[in-house]
């Protein structure tokens, strides 16, 4: 529901992007219109943004502590299981891509704003002041997505830490594309990416062709147009409401999941085994290698080169 919520907005925002840029104007009279334009543009998730943080204080969080308890206060497994509960996780992941969109949205009305080429004191403030709040908060959440991952780690959610990394990788790229540096390094936590969707590939798997994408402007310094917010991915969430009473499973991570919809954990999933590395020293026996080539004539050894 919130995904999708998030979804609509970022296509709203997307529509109405030529019209905002049509309404600015240049010049010193027109400072009021545009700073009250970039206003209501930079609060247009504020709705959907209030929703998923009271859905997961008021519902989610009492939830998984409720259950938490319980299960410790019972201690019989046939009743309650003492489960990994992944759905906090999930909704602060999803507060921070809510951020992201907003944040990018920012960064595209600052680049609207210095193609005018106002040099005009109010149109200076308005670029500068946006241009400070946004990398302020870019450089924050970037830093507090570590923390996520970390719990991603620790719980097992494969799917989940590959999206984490991705959004992370988009505040990497916000933060050069507005002209300054962050903390990330980007080549080996895409990589890690790059191989959890390689040995989880129903599940973190799903996120490889973005992954493609996010690679190739991070690290590769090429724009193409993609984005992560992509419907086909929520499909294994709405699944969800045709569970049948009866049929929930836990994966080896201690993950619930249902049975009747999914025939593995969609948080982490089928694992496909690491290939064993295959060290050549094994192959290379020097002391035949020797008695080999003694045992050659001359001749021969003339021969083969």
């Amino acid at each position: 529901m919130h995904l999708g919520q998030l979804y609509e907005a970022k296509i709203c925002l997307d529509a109405s992007f030529p019209s905002f840029n049509a309404r600015l104007r240049p010049g010193p009279l027109t400072g009021r219109a545009n700073n009250a334009l970039v206003h209501e543009r930079g609060n247009a998730l504020a709705e959907v943004q209030r929703r998923i943080i009271n859905f997961n204080d008021e519902v989610v969080r009492p939830f998984q502590e409720a259950i938490t308890k319980l299960a410790t206060f019972l201690d019989a497994p046939g009743i309650v299981v003492n489960c990994n509960l992944p759905f906090a996780v999930r909704f602060d992941s999803l507060f921070y891509r809510c951020r992201l969109i907003v944040l990018e949205e920012a960064m595209r009305m600052i680049t609207s704003l210095l193609s005018m080429r106002d040099g005009s004191q109010h149109a200076t403030l308005l670029i500068e002041g946006l241009r400070s709040i946004t990398t302020l908060e870019a450089r924050d959440n970037l830093r507090a997505l570590h923390r996520i991952i970390a719990d991603c780690e620790v719980k097992g959610m494969k799917r989940l830490e590959v999206e984490v990394r991705l959004i992370q990788a988009c505040y990497h790229i916000l933060l050069r594309n507005l002209g300054t540096q962050s903390d990330l390094a980007v080549g080996p936590s895409l990589q890690n990416a790059l191989d959890l969707c390689k040995q989880y590939p129903d599940t973190a798997g799903s996120f490889l062709r973005i992954y493609q994408f996010i690679k190739t402007i991070a690290i590769d310094g090429r724009q193409v147009r993609s984005t992560i917010y992509n419907r086909d991915l929520q499909v294994l969430w709405w699944s969800w409401p045709k569970h049948k009473i009866g049929n929930v499973k836990y994966c080896d991570n201690r993950h619930p999941y249902s049975g009747a919809t999914s025939p593995n954990c969609p948080e982490c999933g089928r694992e496909t085994p690491k290939p064993e590395k295959i060290d050549p020293m094994t192959f290379l026996k020097e002391g035949d290698f020797i008695v080999a080539m003694r045992s050659v004539s001359l001749e021969e050894k003339c021969w083969r080169v």
